[in-house]
């Protein structure tokens, strides 16, 4: 399961999310450089932070509270369309990336962030909903929430699934995200109220 990795600057309070890192590793051990705004910002950063000290911090650091991340303005997203948006992509032959652009409701920003989504987590997604899709046409969000837990043998019931520091820790990663590539595989289709069906790419299976 991989995690954000943020520089941040003691003097200005801010922070920037330059990469990904594997929890395995315990280190930030990808870079993703391919987003222009996303580097267009951090050129920025360090424009503003020159001769600072720099921190890099996980996103579980607590000491994040005491810093105010960097958004991206609306004005330097060309064509963009709606509230979020997210584009996937494969990377080689055992990751995907998910990078998602989110407004800010109350100010209007765009935040971008991207997921390193490894196979692994992909495959099991896929192997939950086959195992369900052979007596049922539809899966419910809560059915896959506890199966999710009880496979992995987390320690959260499947109210909290979904809540506070899990939505990042296990929502996200474990759920949300291989979701959202299946469905721009065409293997599933992700309703409304978190349901899921079966899409063409199944269909034809």
């Amino acid at each position: 399961m991989s995690r954000n990795y943020n520089l941040c600057c003691k003097e200005t309070k801010e922070y920037i999310w330059i990469g990904q890192g594997n929890n395995g590793t315990g280190y930030m051990d990808t870079l993703y450089s391919d987003e222009e705004h996303t580097m267009e910002e951090l050129t920025k950063f360090f424009n503003r932070t020159k001769g600072y000290d720099l921190v890099l911090m996980d996103e579980h650091d607590e000491r994040l509270q005491n810093y105010k991340e960097i958004e991206i303005r609306k004005s330097e997203i060309k064509q963009w369309k709606g509230t979020d948006r997210i584009k996937i992509k494969r990377l080689g032959e055992t990751e995907w990336t998910l990078i998602e652009h989110r407004k800010n409701k109350s100010t209007g920003n765009i935040n971008i962030r991207t997921h390193i989504i490894s196979l692994e987590q992909i495959n099991d997604m896929r192997k939950y909903c086959g195992e369900f899709f052979e007596y049922l046409d539809k899966i419910n969000a809560k059915t896959l929430f506890r199966e999710i837990i009880n496979r992995r043998k987390l320690s959260c019931g499947v109210e909290a699934f979904n809540g506070g520091v899990n939505r990042a820790k296990y929502y996200f990663p474990l759920y949300y995200y291989p979701l959202k590539i299946l469905e721009s595989t065409k293997e599933i289709v992700y309703g409304g109220h978190g349901v899921i069906s079966k899409g063409e790419k199944w269909k034809e299976k």
